[in-house]
């Protein structure tokens, strides 16, 4: 716990399952890692490179993943309640039946973004530049009006 793994190369590392929990990851690299099931409550990950990272289940509550890079990454079923993405790249992302309640979505960028089954009660998406969501069946209600009516304008066909 409270590891402090800042610029850390973490390249295809096998952590399922591991405690993070508050752990410093500043700017680490997590291209290709294996974090089924790890918890990553409260770490500070603000920067890291998450492409191609497999997060299934993973626990991420209270999470700054700010400013990170997430391409290609999957963190289906995974529990980001409160978490921060402010300002990250999220691109080809797969976020399906997360639960993401209060998670903060602020000026992040990116496409191919699924958050289908997705549980987004009251996340912020406010000046985030996303395009091809996919957001259907998603739980969306406390979203800021004009956010919900900006995120409807760049979803797939049949995916709202």
């Amino acid at each position: 716990r409270q590891a402090n793994l800042e610029r850390a190369n973490l390249r295809g590392a096998n952590l399922i399952g591991a405690d993070l929990r508050g752990a410093n990851l500043r700017h680490a690299d997590l291209t290709g890692a294996q974090l089924q099931r790890a918890n990553l409550s409260e770490v500070i990950a603000h920067g890291v490179h998450a492409n191609q990272m497999m997060a299934h289940a993973a626990i991420a509550y209270r999470a700054d993943f700010s400013q990170a890079q997430f391409y290609n990454a999957d963190l289906t079923g995974a529990n980001l309640c409160r978490a921060n993405f402010n300002g990250a790249y999220l691109g080809d992302l797969n976020c399906t039946d997360v639960r993401a309640i209060r998670a903060d979505f602020r000026w992040t960028r990116g496409c191919g973004l699924s958050f289908y089954r997705a549980d987004l009660t009251d996340a912020n998406f406010r000046g985030a530049d996303l395009a091809q969501l996919n957001l259907k069946y998603a739980r969306l209600k406390g979203l800021n009006r004009l956010d919900l009516d900006r995120l409807r304008n760049v979803c797939d066909a049949n995916s709202f």
